[in-house]
């Protein structure tokens, strides 16, 4: 069963307000905690809606086991900014660019079998997505792209 001093973290099952309580469950093992408005600092009792996010202790009483000293449960914010630095210097986002449409497959330095394969394959000429995929993608590197239905992305990232 769950001790009396251990502090958990739950979810708000749900809470009226008017009433003054409600049920948490918690995350250790899925049982139901009373949850009743003195427990709760005066601030929160508003703003107590179900789904919330929220620490507390157990007290075991004959009904069952109820929520104490419940504070509302604060995650980190995100990133820290050098992780951030650090995610943005391995991670480059590229910008989009233009391409013209005078660009031929033989531009992205294809070896020959590969240009076969593509003319077998029945394409002509590079979309703009291919233009800038094809040789990221050649270099082993990873690329995340999105764009419209029909500008080759399939072509793009998975080569014939």
């Amino acid at each position: 069963m769950i001790n009396k001093t251990q502090r958990m973290t739950g979810t708000v099952k749900w809470y009226n307000r008017e009433k003054g309580f409600g049920f948490i469950t918690s995350d250790m093992n899925s049982a139901d905690v009373f949850l009743h408005h003195t427990a709760l600092q005066p601030h929160e009792d508003l703003n107590i809606v179900p789904g919330d996010r929220i620490t507390f202790t157990i007290q075991k009483q004959e009904k069952g086991p109820a929520a104490l000293e419940v504070k509302r449960f604060a995650e980190e914010k995100g990133l820290s900014t050098l992780e951030e630095k650090r995610f943005a210097k391995e991670n480059k986002i590229l910008q989009s660019v233009q391409v013209s449409n005078g660009t031929k497959f033989t531009d992205l330095d294809l070896n020959p079998e590969l240009l076969r394969a593509i003319k077998d394959a029945g394409y002509r000429s590079p979309t703009p997505i291919q233009v800038q995929a094809i040789p990221i993608v050649l270099k082993g590197q990873d690329l995340l792209g999105c764009a419209q239905t029909g500008t080759g992305k399939t072509a793009a990232f998975a080569l014939p």
